[in-house]
């Protein structure tokens, strides 16, 4: 919902930002199409980023249409920097601190009356969007989403002033996440994903004595039984650690770890940390059992992908806890017109799956969007033989989608791993891996000069993932066979 909302420009260029990052090259005429735009103008934005950040970001052009990257600094960094130059989330982030008047805005962000009162035509259009009523100059905003709100411009801006830091909260933050980590499977949250925690935890212990929260009855039932919640109970009495004061606050925290993503690196522990967490959110809820066949059925997902479906609906649904799904924030996923129907069929079967239940939710269009994109991919129904090699993958659905197709196309003399890894370093170690190998590396974590004579390192993304795998195969089929 917020890229709705922040100026065009700014949207445009994180988007470049995140898919350099991400695969680490970019095409233009591709960029420009899915940002509705022309490619001169996404040549332009290239040009911007580059004399921006000189040293952080190092454009390589190949051909007219592609570009290379290198970066030295974090994605999250370039994030903030490039959206603490938007007026509204600015703005946004003044008024929630409790602003006087729109004067005051303006005078704090150095920003004249004019543009101060066209960001409040926006401001106000975005909390009408989300349903809040107005009371003079004023809307009143649930608790729960007025924390989602901060954390959401944390996401965007960074922690620049509105929290103080504090080394006994970090610390007790920290014996949490691990101990949820250690007993659900181990599980391993990535820093990012750690940091938001931690964020979300501040902002409750902040607010919680003077705003108390609340979340509807049937949410916190269905949080109850909920082996996370039960860990969060368990952990918080274990720790002593000080973070929740009330049954309110347990919600709250809940949502937190909840909605955040994580990885794990065993496959075994991988299966049964998806079969507890989908029989809870998804196979034990009739409705959300009933969307499950609805859109495969609606959208013809082939039958040997039904699980990465299930695994890619999952984190779309337990986003929806407490209904605030529609302030996660993740990458800005664009569509390109053979994903726009998919898209649009997504919506309808929404539409009709929520007037049958009477379900309100505020969908989030960024999730949506994504959801609609992995089910393009697995709406193509491959076949082949059975493989093997190791893949690095930076979450579990891209390790299960990259091995799901390295075991449909790659050639049958290979074997897939089960060896779960998040980094590249993990697999290219010639002592402890003493033979010669294969790595599928997704382009986010791939290092060019990480190969060696016995390993043989090969980028690949989601889109890509097919053709890699194909052109892997001829070049087995040109090499020499023993005797």
């Amino acid at each position: 919902m917020f890229d709705k909302y922040i100026e065009k420009n700014i949207s445009r260029q994180v988007y470049l930002c995140e898919r350099l990052y991400e695969q680490r090259q970019l095409r233009v005429k591709e960029a420009a199409e899915k940002n509705n735009v022309c490619s001169t103008t996404i040549h332009h934005d290239l040009a911007i980023l580059q004399e921006r950040f000189p040293e952080e970001l190092v454009l390589e052009k190949c051909g007219r249409d592609q570009y290379q990257a290198e970066f030295t600094l974090p994605l999250t960094e370039l994030r903030w920097q490039l959206c603490r130059g938007s007026d509204f989330l600015r703005c946004l982030r003044r008024y929630l601190a409790g602003a006087a008047s729109w004067q005051e805005i303006a005078e704090a962000e150095f920003i004249s009356q004019s543009k101060a009162y066209q960001v409040r035509s926006q401001v106000q259009a975005f909390f009408e969007e989300l349903g809040y009523q107005r009371l003079a100059e004023r809307y009143l905003i649930p608790e729960k989403d007025y924390r989602s709100l901060l954390l959401a411009l944390d996401y965007f801006l960074g922690d620049q002033e509105a929290f103080q830091e504090n080394q006994q909260v970090g610390r007790a933050c920290e014996q949490l996440i691990g101990y949820v980590e250690q007993h659900f499977f181990l599980r391993r949250y990535p820093e990012t994903e750690r940091r938001r925690i931690f964020q979300g935890i501040k902002i409750g212990i902040e607010r919680g004595r003077k705003h108390p929260v609340h979340f509807a009855k049937a949410d916190c039932q269905q949080a109850v039984g909920t082996p996370l919640f039960q860990l969060l109970q368990q952990g918080l009495q274990t720790l002593d650690a000080g973070l929740c004061c009330g049954e309110a606050e347990l919600y709250y925290l809940y949502s937190l770890f909840n909605a955040r993503s994580y990885l794990c690196n065993n496959f075994e522990l991988l299966k049964k940390d998806f079969a507890v967490v989908s029989r809870n959110h998804l196979f034990n809820c009739p409705q959300f059992r009933n969307l499950v066949e609805e859109l495969q059925s609606g959208l013809g997902i082939a039958a040997d992908n039904e699980l990465l479906f299930t695994k890619a609906l999952l984190s779309f649904v337990r986003s929806t806890w407490g209904d605030l799904q529609v302030f996660q924030t993740e990458q800005l996923c664009l569509l390109s017109p053979k994903q726009q129907p998919v898209y649009q069929k997504l919506l309808a079967i929404l539409a009709t799956w929520s007037q049958q239940y009477g379900i309100n939710s505020r969908w989030n269009q960024n999730l949506l969007r994504k959801l609609a994109a992995t089910c393009s991919l697995l709406m193509e129904n491959d076949q082949l033989g059975i493989p093997e090699v190791y893949i690095a993958a930076p979450t579990d659905f891209a390790y299960l989608y990259y091995r799901q197709k390295l075991e449909l196309l790659l050639d049958d003399r290979l074997h897939v791993s089960d060896m779960i890894c998040n980094r590249l370093e993990e697999l290219t170690d010639d002592v402890f891996f003493c033979g010669q190998r294969l790595i599928f590396c997704d382009a986010s974590l791939y290092q060019a000069d990480a190969g060696s004579e016995l390993t043989q390192i090969f980028p690949i993304t989601m889109e890509s993932a097919p053709q890699v795998i194909m052109d892997v195969n001829r070049l087995l089929y040109q090499a020499p066979t023993a005797g």
